[in-house]
């Protein structure tokens, strides 16, 4: 079975009749493929017959591939003019997604673009300029590169649903008279009508390239990650820039930035006022940097300036935190009012807080008048005993609880307010899960669990915990959930 996934634009170039691949003697090393003027005007009728027969197949294209070494495209020009004389026929007629991700190299930018322009298509839907799941520190592009790659794009490539794009705040003052008013690769944003997903450093949140990114028709998904912005301007002003129609479509936003950054985005409020899913990386100490920024002065900014934010997203269903610090074991502690004011206010029905914990001052509040309609909660850094669990069980409408589960006592809990529906049939455990092994234990376990959610069945360890030594009690528990008559009998004279 053909591969829909080409790992290296090389492996399609070899596959034209006149494209002639050197290769270093001593390691077998590709350096570089000519395109031979003499074979390409002998054989001009079938000089792409062997791509033709692949290139339908073909729905991923990684440019670099995984393991990319630099090569040369030697008569680069030959190639162009098969192409004219070809006509419009694509080289890749089902091209969906292309891998521009690469290591960093000088001659990165001509081998990107001389492949947009050789095999886009307006088939190509999607754009990546990173592998999935790692920062784009070090991935990012300068300005001039960012204005190549969007023009080659735009020419090639016009019907784009997804972009990574992470552009440098590198602009020459001498190019830039007006500060930030330097156009460069923001006026090729206006050819990607359809696009619906746009990844971007913080490099793009200074005024001017909010502006056009507001006026993207569909765009419903903004990702901002890391660059080396620094600068940030005044909010309401840009707020006041914005139109009223900016941001039409906007539903999701995903911030890996700063933690001023993010105070900065989440106080336009003409461009966050249809968010229903948010996604937060909070770093807990900046220290690196800002020596004299760290875990306590962070914890205010979250407290005292992120939070209230919160209020200006009112469609706002899903949300996700993940808080990191350098300290260990430093989770950020909800122990203020406001974190748990703060997420009452949306009516979240998805929430997954990470590097997040409750402490008892938080549980005592009614968790279902903070959260009436929420169905899934996610606190993998929550230890759990029957106590915590029967606070989370006020919760109404929860069908999927995460935590830390720790079931090692016979506490049982008192004064309960149960929701009546209690539908959670589904409880899991991040890794470290602690059950006891003893039997009476175990049994004490499933009855309690059973009177706060009497629907459910099953509790899941994490995939991390198959050495888990609770491991068996953990299945003896699940047996006595499924079969809640075995209790019943037990309980018998």
């Amino acid at each position: 079975m053909l591969s829909r996934q080409v790992d290296g634009a090389q492996n399609l170039f070899t596959l034209i009749k006149f494209a002639i691949p050197k290769y270093k003697r001593t390691n077998g090393r590709l350096i570089s493929i000519e395109f031979d003027p003499e074979i390409a005007e002998s054989g001009a009728l079938d000089n792409f017959d062997r791509l033709d027969l692949y290139a339908p197949h073909v729905h991923r294209l990684g440019v670099f591939g995984r393991k990319y070494r630099p090569y040369s495209l030697v008569n680069f020009n030959v190639l162009c003019s098969q192409l004219d004389k070809r006509g419009s026929r694509s080289l890749l007629p089902n091209l969906h997604q292309f891998d521009l991700s690469s290591v960093q190299n000088p001659s990165r930018l001509i081998s990107q673009v001389q492949c947009i322009d050789v095999f886009g298509t307006d088939t190509v839907h999607e754009v990546i300029m990173r592998p999935g799941g790692l920062s784009s520190l070090g991935l990012t592009i300068s300005h001039q590169e960012a204005v190549t790659i969007t023009n080659a794009l735009g020419l090639n490539c016009p019907n784009l649903r997804m972009l990574c794009l992470y552009p440098r705040d590198d602009v020459k003052p001498s190019l830039e008279p007006e500060g930030l008013g330097y156009e460069g690769w923001r006026p090729n944003l206006k050819k990607f009508t359809k696009l619906r997903d746009l990844s971007l450093t913080n490099g793009c949140l200074n005024k001017h390239s909010l502006l056009a990114l507001g006026k993207l028709p569909k765009l419903r998904v903004l990702d901002f990650t890391y660059g080396d912005f620094v600068a940030v301007e005044d909010s309401s002003t840009v707020n006041a820039a914005l139109s009223s129609t900016a941001f039409s479509n906007l539903r999701a936003l995903s911030l890996n930035v700063r933690l001023a950054d993010q105070i900065y985005i989440l106080e336009l409020q003409k461009m966050i006022k249809g968010i229903n899913k948010l996604n937060i990386c909070l770093r807990l100490s900046m220290g690196f940097e800002d020596d004299t920024f760290g875990f306590e002065a962070s914890k205010i900014l979250v407290e005292r300036r992120l939070l209230p934010l919160f209020a200006n997203m009112p469609n706002l269903g899903s949300l996700t935190i993940k808080a990191w610090s350098p300290c260990k074991d430093a989770d950020l502690p909800v122990e203020f009012p406001e974190f748990l004011d703060a997420i009452s206010r949306p009516p979240l029905v998805d929430v997954h807080l990470d590097g997040v914990h409750f402490r008892s001052s938080a549980l005592e509040r009614n968790l279902g008048t903070v959260w009436p309609q929420l169905r899934r909660l996610s606190l993998p850094a929550q230890d759990a005993s029957l106590q915590e669990l029967a606070c989370f069980a006020t919760i109404p409408n929860l069908c999927y609880l995460k935590v830390k589960l720790n079931l090692t006592t016979t506490f049982t809990p008192t004064n309960i307010i149960r929701s009546e529906r209690a539908p959670l049939t589904f409880l899991k455990s991040s890794p470290q899960g602690k059950i006891s092994a003893e039997l009476e234990v175990i049994k004490h376990n499933a009855r309690v669990l059973l009177s706060l959610w009497p629907k459910m069945s099953r509790i899941a360890l994490s995939k991390h915990d198959d050495n888990n030594p609770s491991v068996d009690a953990f299945r003896t528990l699940c047996t006595l959930l499924s079969s809640p008559s075995m209790l019943e009998t037990e309980t018998k004279p």
